[in-house]
């Protein structure tokens, strides 16, 4: 999921396999049967080219959780501007019991979210 704005799957139809665009998001929030409570777009600078995140803010079905899920898309990451930037941005949205964001990650709390997704899209209905 290292490119989560514009996934693509390959769908099978009656007609045959086509590519389908997938909202990752949304469709994880979903699986997962997250509430979601606010949603943002983070940009960073931190070369030529700019960084965006796409923040939400999630309770658990059981709002027992307050849960920070972070997407971006991978290319040309840098961990320690990258480190210095979400602890600034999200240090100010508050505290949370768990922070998940796609990919590997250098700042400390957080934990990809990347093998619970996969889960979810393999598992059988």
């Amino acid at each position: 999921m290292g490119y989560p704005f514009s996934y693509i799957l390959e769908v099978l139809t009656a007609d045959g396999p086509r590519e389908q665009a997938v909202d990752l998001l949304e469709t994880f929030n979903w699986l997962h049967e997250l509430r979601v409570k606010r949603l943002l777009t983070l940009e960073a600078k931190p070369g030529k080219e700019t960084q965006r995140y796409r923040v939400v803010v999630v309770a658990e079905r059981d709002a027992r959780k307050r849960i920070l899920v972070v997407w971006r898309d991978m290319t040309d990451l840098d961990p320690k501007a990258e480190r210095a930037f979400l602890e600034f941005e999200i240090g100010k949205l508050g505290e949370f019991e768990e922070k998940w964001i796609n990919g590997d990650c250098a700042v400390p709390g957080f934990v990809s979210l990347d093998g619970l997704f996969k889960r979810f899209m393999e598992a059988e209905s």
